[in-house]
């Protein structure tokens, strides 16, 4: 009789044992990821960043459950942060430093124009790719915007994708595209809830042409622009959808979302004397390398890890999701890939960065306010522009004049050379391309 209980016992230990292992198998699946880009949102569009004109009620309910970045920055225009998202690079590096195929170079400029790249290289493995090789279902919903397809460089799912020219704002059937979109998330999420998935869900709203909803547009009468504010309602309706459908598919507690913009809002433009929305206190909008070109929202959600409702003043630059999202899953990095890209998964555990360097590079002419051949460097509170037209230099202070109002070159003429020098120095690193003077 005790034998039989000894090998009963021993069978119960087995089973319970077996089980433990499935569960901390089951456990240890690599999180899934959906990383949100919206198109040309201004780092003040949502209210928990402090727009007041509108609401923004669905990221603001995500900023509580996740960290909200204060100084994320991306690039001046959408082609060179979305492939720098890509790839991990810097856009000077892959000699994409305008939006595809880029604007046309002024007549009375005194430079001649540069030559940029129209696609980022299939040879670069992108983070899809990165993903892809791990076993991770990739899908893009939306604006892709860097050359090739996205189908050559990772993604296995390619769905309501974004034409250049001849967008359209509503389907054939009266539908807002932004919504559209919101469906095919909510299918890929149903689709593959038990796969282990990366989706890349790219908007192409706020960007112009404005469009929205009749029922959205008369909700804000009272706004600067009616139109975009209802957009912008539209862009948050589908991010409520998406998380909504995360949770409702029990995956909260494994998928880290992430919700950036591609560059700075769009303020007016140099050919429409229209207001679109409102980067104040930030200098300028998108196409320039002042604040309000480039500084955007950032939040991140890492379930486990994030603290709810916290907040980070460190620095990120595009580049750097490349090394960050294969050290949050568990994935070998790629220092050879992702060479301009700095890791900030610390960031997200409360600690700092170590990021301390942010360098820009715009040799061209944008038809957007400010957009202009320029270069920038930001080191820790200082910034510094310089001008390709005439070599102007202008030194900001940030944390004392974030609007960039009080050009402090010719009170700290050491810190413009301590400054300049970085600059200079990390456009050979990188053979970012010099526009030349025309022959007079």
């Amino acid at each position: 009789m005790i034998r039989w209980t000894t090998i009963i016992l021993l069978i119960i230990v087995s089973c319970s044992s077996h089980t433990v292992i499935k569960e901390e198998k089951k456990s240890l699946k690599q999180p899934n990821i959906v990383f949100i880009m919206v198109d040309d949102m201004g780092w003040k569009d949502a209210s928990c960043y402090g727009r007041k004109m509108w609401q923004t009620p669905r990221i603001d309910e995500f900023a509580k459950q996740g960290c909200r970045f204060t100084n994320a920055y991306a690039h001046q225009l959408c082609s060179p942060t979305r492939s720098s998202f890509m790839t991990g690079k810097h856009p000077a590096r892959l000699a994409i430093t305008d939006w595809i195929p880029g604007f046309e170079n002024r007549p009375e400029s005194p430079l001649l124009p540069v030559t940029q790249n129209m696609a980022v290289p299939l040879e670069e493995t992108t983070i899809a790719e990165a993903l892809k090789e791990k076993g991770y279902v990739t899908g893009i919903i939306g604006k892709w915007h860097i050359g090739n397809t996205p189908d050559q460089q990772g993604f296995q799912e390619v769905m309501e994708t974004t034409e250049q020219k001849g967008r359209t704002r509503f389907d054939k059937n009266g539908r807002f595209m932004a919504d559209r979109k919101g469906d095919a998330a909510i299918k890929f999420l149903e689709t593959h809830k038990k796969d282990t998935f990366f989706l890349y869900f790219s908007f192409d709203s706020v960007h112009l042409r404005l469009a929205a909803s009749k029922e959205k547009i008369a909700k804000h009468p009272n706004t600067i622009n009616p139109t975009y504010a209802g957009m912008m309602e539209h862009v948050d309706d589908n991010v409520g959808r998406v998380l909504d459908k995360i949770h409702e598919l029990g995956l909260d507690d494994n998928t880290i979302v992430m919700f950036y913009s591609d560059n700075g809002g769009v303020t007016r433009c140099n050919f429409k004397p229209l207001i679109y929305t409102s980067n104040f206190p930030l200098r300028a909008n998108k196409g320039s390398l002042y604040e309000g070109g480039l500084r955007v929202p950032l939040i991140i959600r890492w379930p486990g890890v994030t603290k709810a409702g916290s907040t980070t003043d460190e620095m990120i630059l595009t580049a750097d999701f490349y090394p960050t999202i294969l050290d949050m899953v568990g994935i070998e990095a790629k220092p050879q890939q992702h060479v301009d890209g700095i890791n900030f998964s610390q960031v997200l555990r409360g600690e700092k960065s170590n990021r301390n360097e942010l360098y820009w590079h715009y040799p061209h002419y944008s038809r957007h306010i400010m957009g202009y051949p320029s270069g920038a460097v930001r080191i820790g509170e200082w910034k510094l522009i310089e001008w390709f037209e005439d070599g102007k230099l202008e030194l900001y202070n940030l944390k004392e004049d974030i609007g960039e109002q009080n050009n402090q070159a010719d009170h700290f003429p050491k810190k413009v050379d301590e400054l300049f020098t970085k600059l200079r120095s990390w456009r050979q690193q990188v053979s970012a391309r010099m526009p030349e003077r025309k022959v007079k």
